[in-house]
């Protein structure tokens, strides 16, 4: 399997994961939120400047 690939993928379905998490804890009025959008920014940040 070419593991580049793999990895963005993974990015990818992580990605997916912190916006569902950051829309139910934006609905609740959790703390956590800014903690899942600072993580959501950095991972869009690693996904734009990786190279598959």
């Amino acid at each position: 399997m070419n593991q580049p690939i793999s990895a963005a993928c993974d990015m990818v379905r992580l990605r997916a994961l912190l916006v569902e998490a950051l829309a139910e804890a934006d609905k609740c009025d959790v703390p956590a939120a800014a903690y899942i959008a600072a993580a959501l920014d950095r991972l869009d940040d690693v996904i734009s400047t990786a190279s598959i």
